[in-house]
């Protein structure tokens, strides 16, 4: 036997550390049969199957925590533009000198949950 060929036919143990593996198949060159190629075969593909789920789950959980602090975001515009209209209805606030303030406030905010609302339609549901 070649020693090129020998390292091919050793098995490789995991370190004691390790949770317990399934050794893998270990086939001589020329021995392969159709039945072990189906086998290896298999075990590829579960194997991306279980990166493919893995992948979704991670992109799901990245999709809720967007989302909610997309939410969040939202809300606290919407609660400041509320008590800033509040207090200026009340008399509290007076912005008569900077009246284009009051507009551009407005309108920012709007422009952003609108834009948030966008993104969360699109991209997160």
């Amino acid at each position: 036997m070649s020693r090129a060929i020998e390292p091919e036919l050793r098995s490789t143990q995991p370190p004691a550390h390790a949770p317990p593996l399934n050794p893998p198949v270990i086939v001589k060159p020329g021995t392969e049969t159709p039945s072990s190629r189906k086998k290896q075969e298999g075990v590829h593909a579960a194997e991306d199957e279980a990166v493919e789920i893995e992948g979704r789950k991670a992109y799901f959980k990245l999709r809720q925590t967007w989302s909610k602090c997309i939410i969040s975001w939202i809300t606290f515009l919407i609660i400041f533009n509320v008590i800033l209209t509040g207090l200026v209805g009340l008399g509290i606030m007076n912005f008569e000198k900077y009246q284009w303030f009051i507009t551009a406030v407005t309108v920012e905010t709007f422009l952003q949950i609108v834009g948030m609302g966008y993104i969360a339609v699109r991209f997160f549901i």
